[in-house]
């Protein structure tokens, strides 16, 4: 007679497509944590960024459909980067299969405490006068999309400079470096 085994036998990897210091890489930490102390699972968060989140996706998309490997991705990304790249190695909707919903967020502007800007209307006045430059956490990322839509609604001159994840691009925004 045969028996299932138990699930897990080893340790399951949890593939963050971002960057560390993001709020994606952050939710995968806790919830690998959780894991840990809840089901008392062994798993351990991969960081895979880059592209996009596209290098995270593909390698969970390309895993085995064992359990063992799984990808915290953003909806937005599984949504929107088909429509961004010219040719994904994979197919968000037939080669990723949703297991749960483990949070949800909202795109909010935030300026240095030491900005002149306190609100959106100075903000916009500003961006009349000069150009301001925006960071986001990379080319067609949410943050990236929404700040163009604010650009092209509002005829703000504003710049993009994409960072390699949301940790650089906070950081240069508290310094200085960049406007919002």
């Amino acid at each position: 007679m045969a028996h299932a085994q138990a699930f897990p036998e080893r340790t399951i990897h949890l593939v963050s497509p971002s960057p560390p210091g993001g709020g994606t890489d952050a939710v995968a930490r806790l919830l690998a944590a959780k894991l840990g102390e809840q089901a008392k699972w062994q798993v351990i968060v991969d960081t895979k960024p880059g592209a996009g989140n596209n290098i995270g996706l593909e390698f969970g998309a390309k895993s085995p459909p064992d359990g063992y490997t799984a990808v915290v991705g953003e909806t937005s990304n599984l949504a929107v980067n088909q429509f961004l790249y010219k040719k994904l190695t994979f197919d968000p909707v037939k080669d990723l299969t949703p297991v749960a919903l483990v949070g949800t967020g909202v795109s909010v502007l935030v300026v240095n405490a030491d900005s002149p800007f306190n609100s959106l209307a100075s903000l916009l006045a500003g961006a009349k006068t000069r150009q301001l430059a925006y960071a986001s956490s990379g080319n067609g990322t949410v943050g990236h999309l929404v700040a163009e839509q604010l650009r092209v609604t509002t005829g703000a001159s504003l710049l993009h400079v994409p960072y390699k994840g949301g940790g650089p691009a906070m950081t240069d925004m508290l310094g200085g470096q960049v406007d919002l």
